[in-house]
């Protein structure tokens, strides 16, 4: 998740990080401090959070502000309150989480995220001071982010209840999902969600493309590298693939190739 910034410097910094090996990343990032204390925040630390979603997210004021317009997007658009079930699938750093807390404070919130050291801050510097906020390793495989983790099948849950969720969000998951994978998550979205339930999605969408492209030579303005890096749909494809599990859409915010946030918004309901 690299979205275009204006400004030589970050451009060259963001191809560096995205040619950078992750192993090398990760190496760097436990020489670095293991939280950032920003405007009364703890935030991850800059490597963990390049390590994740890349530049310019190292910088906390970027970082901050993107993780509370987050949560401003649930209280506006997904009508979240205190009293919601909130699953963030994908949850990553916790950045959802820190917004949250900065504009609603305590919320029924779960995050599942598949990469072990991303549970494990979350947990000690979100989950022990604010019990609401929960966050469980789901280790299942993914060929770029967990690579080693329990091979994905037709029979898997998430660690979530039959129709207990109020809001489903997910963003920069479908950009990194192999078809299959993405497939099985979207039944998993349906089974979660209550009647009537919110669901908030982000993929790169395009009309007339094939229906799925992995790393699609030229069109995002940063490096493809490794596996999984950018899988792109056609929008009537993925559409299909909702609609198949009770997912109706109520909008599609397109953001085409050379846009700075190239990926597509989209807003569903369980029918």
């Amino acid at each position: 998740m690299n979205p275009k910034i204006p400004g030589t410097e970050v451009t060259i910094r963001a191809a560096f990080a995205a040619l950078t090996p992750r192993p090398i990343r990760r190496a760097v990032r436990r020489l670095l401090p293991n939280c950032v204390r920003y405007q009364g925040c703890l935030l991850p630390p800059t490597g963990l959070r390049i390590d994740m979603c890349g530049f310019p997210y190292d910088d906390n004021s970027y970082f901050l502000k993107s993780a509370v317009a987050e949560a401003r997007r649930l209280v506006a658009r997904l009508g979240c309150t205190r009293e919601s079930q909130v699953v963030d699938i994908g949850s990553g750093v916790g950045r959802l989480a820190i917004g949250l807390m900065q504009e609603i404070g305590e919320v029924h919130y779960c995050g599942l995220e598949a990469h072990q050291p991303y549970v494990d801050w979350c947990r000690r510097y979100i989950e022990r001071n604010h019990p609401s906020f929960r966050f469980l390793h789901v280790d299942v495989e993914n060929e770029r982010y967990n690579p080693k983790g329990v091979t994905l099948t037709k029979d898997f849950r998430l660690p979530v209840p039959d129709g207990s969720a109020d809001i489903v969000y997910l963003w920069g998951l479908f950009t990194n999902f192999a078809p299959a994978a993405m497939k099985i998550y979207v039944a998993e979205i349906s089974r979660i969600a209550k009647k009537g339930a919110l669901v908030f999605v982000t993929a790169f969408v395009e009309e007339g493309v094939p229906p799925v492209s992995l790393n699609p030579v030229n069109y995002v303005n940063y490096p493809c590298v490794g596996p999984l890096h950018v899988v792109r749909y056609d929008r009537l494809f993925l559409l299909d693939v909702f609609a198949a599990h009770g997912l109706s859409v109520d909008e599609v915010v397109h953001h085409p190739a050379g846009a700075d946030h190239m990926q597509s918004e989209i807003y569903l309901k369980k029918r």
